[in-house]
């Protein structure tokens, strides 16, 4: 097989003849794609119809002549990509001349990871794209209604638009926690940030860190509002001993802290007060070198998922497989799963 070039719901396969055809005429080739789905023709292409969105196949041709079969070709792997389905859940959390909206990821991602999101107010006239949720569009009048939504992009393009949520943006809004994530650069990949649970507490399923370089880590966090003063910060692990913290800098509606000394397979609970003055609020986050699944164990699965990707560019789809954010998956990443494989998250 020299090409594989998927469709609408089917792959059409080009293939070079056998170098013999045993003697006798080839009558007809069989091209199959997983055990239900083929299509026969007398020559180079054939279309297999019948994919659906978002399964792995495996694809072969055999020839056939009066005698039978040949042996299959060496399989080729396709898979049928849509876009995703529209996000869920839409709510919008008031800001100042900004509103932040927020979505629960697809149903479905179409058969790829989702690459962005993009919230859009008032159809389009103002629009923000961002990675997580929430999304803060901003450039909004006060007192003025706003209706909005969000698509979901993967590699295959935008999908259907969300529910629609509306929003008045006021200065007066609260300031809320709306967002944080644990932040590294990887190398000349960039800086890439996980997602942490905000509503968590300590003892609560938390996000996981699995990345490491040295003992430093930054934790951003996104307030509803812009932040113009800064506060005092404590950080303690999950037997109440303390985690050196400290403010690492604010900028628009971001706060940033840094923390020093964390030991592997730890949570730690990070709380701030003092935010403009008066504002107070936490987070919490477990690190597990390692536990790139977020199960709360080092494991083989964490361990396959680095060797399959290994020589690949960093994308947003895999660069918690980066453990030591060098900006490359490699056998480095290997040997640091291995050296952990077992230990667990208490």
């Amino acid at each position: 097989i020299t090409s594989a070039v998927v469709g609408s719901g089917d792959v059409k396969l080009q293939f070079t003849p056998p170098v013999s055809n045993g003697g006798s005429p080839i009558l007809l080739y069989i091209a199959r794609c997983g055990t239900t789905n083929s299509a026969v023709g007398a020559a180079s292409p054939l279309t297999v119809p019948g994919l659906l969105a978002g399964v792995n196949y495996s694809c072969t041709v055999v020839a056939a002549n009066a005698l039978g079969n040949s042996a299959t070709s060496i399989p080729v792997a396709v898979k049928w990509v849509v876009p995703p389905s529209a996000p869920l859940n839409i709510a919008a959390i008031v800001g100042d001349t900004q509103a932040h909206i927020a979505f629960a990821a697809p149903s479905s991602n179409g058969g790829s990871t989702i690459l962005n999101y993009t919230a859009a107010c008032n159809s389009g006239t103002i629009r923000a794209t961002g990675f997580n949720s929430p999304i803060t569009v901003s450039g909004m009048a006060n007192d003025q209604l706003y209706s909005c939504s969000v698509v979901a992009t993967n590699s295959s393009g935008g999908g259907p638009s969300s529910d629609v949520v509306n929003v008045t943006p006021t200065a007066l809004a609260a300031m809320i926690l709306i967002g944080a994530e644990s932040r590294k650069t990887q190398g000349l990949a960039g800086i890439f940030g996980i997602p942490l649970l905000i509503s968590a507490a300590i003892t609560d399923p938390i996000s996981v860190e699995p990345r490491i370089v040295g003992t430093r880590h930054q934790i951003a966090f996104r307030f509803s509002r812009a932040v113009k003063m800064s506060s005092s910060v404590m950080a303690l692990d999950g037997n109440g001993a303390a985690v050196q913290a400290s403010i690492a800098g604010y900028a628009g509606n971001e706060l940033r802290v840094e923390l020093e000394g964390v030991t592997n397979q730890s949570r730690v609970s990070i709380s701030l007060t003092g935010i403009n003055g008066a504002f107070n609020t936490s987070a919490s986050i477990g690190f597990l070198i390692g536990d790139v699944n977020n199960s709360y164990s080092v494991t083989a699965g964490d361990i396959s998922g680095v060797k399959a990707n290994a020589g690949k560019s960093i994308t947003r789809a895999n660069f918690m497989l980066d453990l030591d954010a060098s900006g490359a998956i490699d056998a480095s990443d290997v040997a640091i799963l291995k050296a952990r494989s077992g230990l667990r998250l208490p």
